[in-house]
């Protein structure tokens, strides 16, 4: 065999071409390719970072879930504050798109430690730590427009009043970013103050503009809302291969609001009500962000007639948020494509559409659903649907231990209640609290509204996962109406009726008590 000539050096460059060639074989694999590799393989951060944008994938609203953002070779830009209290940066990635972390400091290191000294928030040891070391003193609402209506509160707190947001968007082009400090000295979740925690101001004169995406990452073209309106293309487009299954199980959807079809903005279908001559719907569509909703009670549907044909009894127990949903619902399975934009505050009401019964029964504590005498409104009924935190969480004097306690004896009665004769099961739905508007007003103060946000996101938590380990479906409403929980301010200040949340939520609804066909059933 001939000697190599081949220096040692050499031989290692080589080597090191080889082994980059290999990388990006392995980045193009797991980038385009749907093959599912074990759990304990990992490709670094790093790799995926030193990529050129070419071979970066975009973002889609039909991704599953939101990773966590890489922090690695971001470069940061500071952004200007118009409250001396704090600064504020952007940090990205180049070769990311709509992927930031955004980070707020109080730049006063004594008024941090003061405010971190602040007495415990909750009566539970644990949830207190648990505040202390994950939330930190302050709150804010962080909010994009544009590209995608995207809303968080959920900060990872870093320690001396620094807060960082890690927001990844699902959707490429430009977006327009707002912030708001929203409480100070653990307001944001306080159980031991009776006072009405304040509200404070815009950290920012106006939004923002960010233009954080590689060229060759376009927007997801938008769908019109009538399911024939189609739109000619010149030049032709492929439609792409985009057929989600139907949306189902017991667990909460998720998904993106994208921007409404143009022309179904300057052409709606249907009349949109705005509040107070401020618009408030028709701008954003919810994308299910890996199903499609396929039952025949959507709006615009021909088939909506045949979830009402068969002799059932649909029971809601709760409070106004259960209602609103209720009187939406039973608007579009009687017919109506139109917006519905008044719930008539009436305690209890019901109504027959087609062959199936509805009823609400207003229970906002969960009072009755907690006794043996629930069984007995619940005697004939098919669906049973409980929408019950709002009010409980309007008192700081009713605490998240005893939230939780209240859900599972509401589900330990409900779910032991006898069934409907000749019936082998029962459809069980919780619906979480939504976000709550940020109001300012005298009915609030007066009344020391404890509905933060902060402290609702952790009782949908909660919520949701005792609901599904008790056998329930959930329809995680604070989810739902959080990126769209300015809205009300411009109609009752409570409700998320006419606003661009309340159809997603009853795709929900109507998806999940089951009484609607599948398409192509």
């Amino acid at each position: 065999m001939p000697a190599s000539n081949a220096s040692p050096k050499s031989q290692r460059g080589l080597t090191g071409i080889t082994i980059s060639l290999l990388i990006v074989i392995i980045a193009l694999f797991l980038l385009y390719s749907n093959t599912k590799l074990p759990a304990h393989f990992h490709l670094h951060d790093a790799v995926l970072g030193a990529l050129p944008p070419t071979l970066h994938s975009c973002p889609s609203p039909y991704d599953v879930g939101r990773p966590p953002v890489t922090h690695d070779g971001q470069s940061c830009e500071h952004i200007p504050s118009n409250n001396d209290a704090f600064d504020m940066e952007l940090c990205h990635q180049t070769y990311t798109c709509n992927e930031f972390t955004f980070r707020i400091r109080r730049t006063n290191l004594t008024a941090c430690m003061a405010s971190e000294g602040g007495p415990n928030p909750s009566l539970d040891p644990e949830l207190s730590k648990w505040i202390r070391d994950t939330r930190g003193p302050d709150a804010f609402l962080v909010r994009t427009d544009g590209a995608e209506r995207y809303a968080t509160i959920s900060d990872t707190y870093e320690g001396n009043c620094s807060y960082a947001f890690d927001i990844r968007l699902k959707n490429p082009g430009t977006v327009y970013l707002q912030v708001w400090w929203t409480f100070s000295n653990y307001q944001a979740y306080s159980e031991t103050d009776e006072r009405w925690p304040e509200q404070h101001l815009s950290l920012v004169d106006s939004p923002i503009a960010l233009s954080i995406c590689p060229s060759n990452c376009v927007p997801t073209p938008p769908t019109r809302l009538l399911p024939n309106a189609t739109v000619m293309t010149i030049p032709s487009s492929s439609p792409g291969d985009r057929s989600p299954p139907a949306c189902s199980g017991s667990a909460p959807i998720r998904g993106s609001y994208l921007p409404a079809h143009p022309l179904d903005i300057l052409y709606p279908p249907v009349t949109l009500p705005q509040g107070h001559n401020y618009p408030i719907i028709g701008r954003y569509n919810l994308i299910p962000e890996s199903c499609r909703w396929k039952h025949a009670g959507v709006r615009f549907s021909d088939r909506i007639e045949q979830c009402t044909d068969k002799k059932r009894k649909v029971l809601f127990f709760g409070d106004s948020h259960g209602r609103v949903a209720w009187d939406a619902m039973v608007y579009r399975l009687s017919g109506h494509q139109d917006i519905l934009t008044v719930s008539s505050k009436a305690g209890s009401k019901n109504t027959t559409v087609g062959n199936t019964d509805f009823k609400f029964l207003w229970d906002p504590r969960g009072v009755t659903l907690a006794k043996p005498a629930a069984c007995e409104e619940m005697i004939d009924a098919d669906v049973v649907v409980v929408s019950v935190a709002a009010h409980l969480a309007a008192s700081h004097q009713f605490s998240t231990t005893q939230y939780t306690q209240t859900l599972q004896s509401i589900f330990s009665t409900t779910s032991g209640c006898p069934l409907p004769p000749g019936s082998s099961n029962r459809t069980l739905v919780y619906m979480t609290a939504p976000a709550a508007p940020p109001r300012t007003d005298e009915y609030v103060r007066k009344f020391a509204d404890r509905r933060t946000n902060v402290r609702l996101q952790h009782w949908a938590d909660l919520g949701t996962k005792v609901a599904l380990n008790a056998g329930w479906s959930v329809v995680d409403q604070f989810n739902l109406t959080l990126p769209q929980n300015l809205e009300p301010l411009h109609t009752d200040m409570a409700h998320y009726l006419a606003t661009d949340a309340m159809d997603p939520i009853v795709d929900e609804v109507i998806g999940k008590i089951g009484i609607c066909s599948e398409e192509g059933d």
